[in-house]
């Protein structure tokens, strides 16, 4: 081997790993960064053809590899207007707002209108798309996606669920009467709130609470945890019994509900809360 072939292999090693150190430096420092995608290092054998004519000469290449296609982690966000992508695909966003700039493509999701309601994310692109007409027709042409004429009606809940497991083992209160978990007389073994949006779009907090009371039976009362002026009348809005089998299937809700467990619940609003019934 020669001088030049050893000193090179040398320079290759540590060029190779100076580029690494580089690739996982920026990993960690974009780890809070929206929309950043990892990149992975990839190593190969840099053979003696591709730097001179000596055969025993060798050395090591680095390159870096970005996940452009990974699923990244969907975060909460406060705006109204931040979108995330789950499975295949991306954004398609422009440098003008005009839709003549480059064309881009993105998985971050952090879009904010301007002044003049166009979307547009924290690198100053602006999100494109298919428009549509009344008819939901829509045109072949992308361009940029404003918000500034969209208007909409508020949809109340009507439906809600809740999957728990309520322990078994957990010992019955023989002392509870209706009413005593919302007044704080009875400590609930099991209990969640849950927010539900009213006929105006504003969310308003309904807590679930169960205790037992018996071998496979459980009290339940639904409270409003809002402002007490929105609603007439007292809390629990509703309360009940579930039933549970031997082998801890429900078995019914309220003695003649059915097994699925359903249960209704009206939200008593007042008149001061200017919503409507639901």
């Amino acid at each position: 081997m020669s001088l030049f072939g050893a000193l090179n292999i040398g320079v290759a090693g540590l060029d190779a790993f100076s580029n690494a150190m580089s690739v996982t430096s920026s990993n960690i420092a974009n780890v809070n960064t929206v929309g950043y995608k990892t990149s992975s290092n990839n190593f190969a054998t840099l053979l003696s053809t591709q730097i001179a004519s000596n055969d025993s000469t060798e050395g090591v290449l680095q390159s870096a590899t970005q996940n452009v296609t990974q699923q990244g982690l969907l975060t909460s966000a406060a705006s109204t207007t931040d979108m995330g992508i789950q499975g295949n695909g991306f954004f398609v966003v422009n440098q003008q707002a005009d839709g003549t700039g480059s064309t881009f493509y993105t998985r971050a999701g952090d879009f904010q209108p301007d002044a003049t309601g166009n979307l547009r994310n924290s690198s100053g692109f602006y999100l494109m798309g298919y428009p549509t007409d009344a008819t939901g027709a829509t045109a072949t042409t992308l361009s940029t996606i404003n918000i500034d004429g969209l208007s909409g009606k508020a949809q109340p809940t009507t439906t809600m669920s809740l999957q728990a497991n309520l322990q078994a083992s957990t010992a019955a209160d023989a002392t509870y009467a209706s009413g005593d978990m919302t007044s704080g007389a009875v400590t609930p073994d099991f209990t969640r709130t849950i927010n539900v949006y009213d006929s105006q779009g504003g969310t308003q907090p309904i807590t679930l609470s169960f205790v037992k009371t018996a071998a496979n039976t459980w009290a339940y009362e639904a409270s409003y945890a809002g402002n007490a002026a929105n609603i007439t009348g007292s809390n629990p809005i509703a309360q009940g019994t579930m039933s549970f089998n031997t082998d801890g299937t429900l078995a019914n809700a309220d003695t003649s509900g059915a097994p699925t467990g359903n249960i209704t619940l009206n939200i008593p609003w007042s008149a001061a809360s200017g919503l409507s019934a639901q």
